[in-house]
């Protein structure tokens, strides 16, 4: 054992170059004060400390970061799903679609949608995330949470809130890497925002619960796709019925705000927004893969200005039924955004004017919940962190879509692959200090970064957790497959420089661990 560790020692330090002769800061040691038997026994894919032979996954989310516009498979025309018909009416009803109103359907819409009733995260699904590789990067998330509530003062309540939880490894590897904390885990309640059923019972069965079946058959039968503007009516009756009180949980439950309690006493919650979850203690958010997820608005200039790229149906020979249009005026989100000086407006004097040809990317869904968040912290005080790819600046083109661990057209298989885009940390940081209603000078925060996902969780320390996981453990292969998990978080060829981490802290606290510099 000692001869294994010495040799993956070794390759840690040729790797990241930063650990030879380097005297851990205090905040990096905390690491090395949890259980040293806490091997997580969550499924993080691949590189989980069970025996078994290593598999690789060729293309995953890591490698999203290329902007390059979607290769078509010149083939026979794919088929007219029940799903692609829906969106086809739509189209018909109100013309091209805007990427945003797409990406929504794809991604969300109650009957079809790619999140709402699918395994897409691993191994047997169509991409990644750093939690399913590895424990490591949840353990430290979690010990990053607790040192800013010491620095808060330890509040006695505070609500751990996770966007987009997935599967829940995530907060499953936070909350077991706090166990050594028994205080803080005392002072925490456990809230999901999640809108798909589907991943909601995912996400209790990590933690020893069972979501109660959501019904949703009576509204179904309003999402005909002859009649595609009931989708809001059948929005409108579910949020009806969110707090309705049902006499057979198992048979039916509202969407929104429903809370289990574990064996262990643990209470989890879930909600459809973060205007849902009680004010009733600091709010410490973490939004992990979420934001690329969001919908956004592609623009491109043109001679008359700008205008906004479209999905129209494609009534040409080939694969696809739909494609990418440019609207013939110019659209309410561009006059919008305009009016924002989010994009330049034509004919204004004090911004220059872009090249014909050129594009850009907007996510204001990204930004509405970017000063939602600003402001629940102003409310409650604590602490967000963003942990996304995408770059401090916004891309021209980034829409992608990927199926099996591979890069697909974002306009077949409708409800089937994953829709992403780069998200722009620039808009995130902006949108933290514009706040509706509220004044610049009220806003007591700071944002810090956005920074490498290498460089901050070298900071805090993964180099060290890394080299106790390995005195553990007796197996050459399991020891290979925590180098490799590490190797795949860090390095700047895979996951370690594509993704970008940020974070939003109260004024009155000092500079978090992981970044050294304010945003």
């Amino acid at each position: 054992q000692e001869t294994m560790l010495r040799r993956y020692t070794t390759r840690i330090q040729r790797n990241s170059k930063r650990l030879k002769n380097r005297t851990l800061p205090k905040h990096q040691k905390s690491c090395l004060y949890m259980n040293r038997t806490s091997i997580s026994n969550n499924d993080h894919s691949n590189t989980s400390t069970t025996t078994g032979e290593w598999v690789n996954i060729d293309i995953n989310r890591a490698g999203l970061g290329k902007t390059y516009p979607p290769e078509k498979d010149l083939t026979q025309r794919e088929p007219e799903t029940d799903f692609i018909k829906h969106l086809k009416e739509q189209i018909k009803l109100r013309g091209p679609l805007t990427i945003a109103s797409y990406m929504r359907e794809i991604l969300t819409n109650p009957k079809y949608g790619y999140y709402m009733d699918n395994d897409v995260i691993g191994e047997a699904g169509d991409f990644i995330t750093s939690p399913e590789i590895s424990q490591i990067f949840g353990e430290l998330i979690g010990l990053w949470h607790y040192s800013n509530w010491v620095e808060m003062g330890k509040p006695d309540k505070v609500n751990l809130i996770e966007f987009g939880p997935g599967n829940g490894i995530l907060m499953s590897d936070i909350i077991r890497s706090i166990e050594s904390y028994p205080e803080f885990k005392k002072a925490l309640s456990i809230h999901f925002i999640e809108v798909s059923p589907h991943f909601r019972n995912k996400q209790a069965l990590k933690f020893g619960l069972e979501y109660p079946e959501i019904d949703t058959t009576p509204f179904k039968y309003k999402v005909d796709i002859d009649a595609p503007h009931k989708i809001g009516e059948f929005h409108r009756d579910l949020a009806a019925r969110r707090n309705r009180e049902v006499d057979d949980p198992k048979r039916s439950n509202p969407l929104d705000s429903f809370t289990l309690t574990n064996k262990v006493g643990l209470k989890i919650s879930w909600h459809l927004s973060l205007g849902d979850v009680p004010k009733d203690g600091a709010s410490f958010i973490v939004a992990h893969e979420f934001f690329d997820a969001l919908p956004v608005h592609q623009f491109q200039y043109t001679e008359k200005g700008w205008r906004e790229r479209m999905i129209d149906i494609n009534d040409d020979d080939g694969p696809n039924h739909f494609q990418f249009v440019l609207s013939k005026k110019a659209s309410v989100a561009s006059s919008v955004l305009q009016e924002a000086k989010l994009i330049s407006k034509e004919g204004s004097e004090h911004q220059e004017k872009p090249e014909v040809g050129t594009m850009i990317e907007i996510s204001p869904e990204s930004m509405a919940i970017a000063q939602k968040i600003s402001n629940r912290l102003l409310e409650t005080s604590g602490s967000a962190l963003y942990i996304d790819y995408g770059h401090n600046g916004f891309s021209s083109y980034s829409l992608q879509a990927i199926k099996n661990h591979k890069r697909v057209d974002p306009l077949l298989s409708a409800g089937t692959a994953d829709l992403t885009c780069d998200v722009d940390f620039s808009a995130l940081r902006r949108s933290t200090f514009d706040i509706p209603g509220v004044k610049k000078d009220d806003i007591k925060l700071r944002s810090y970064g956005p920074v490498t996902q290498r460089d901050y969780f070298l900071e805090l320390g993964m180099e060290a957790r890394l080299t106790q996981l390995l005195s553990e453990l007796d197996d050459e292969k399991d020891a290979e497959k925590l180098i490799r998990s590490f190797e795949r978080i860090i390095n700047d060829d895979q996951m370690g420089n594509i993704y970008k981490v940020m974070a939003v802290c109260p004024k009155n606290l000092p500079k978090p661990q992981g970044f050294l510099f304010e945003g």
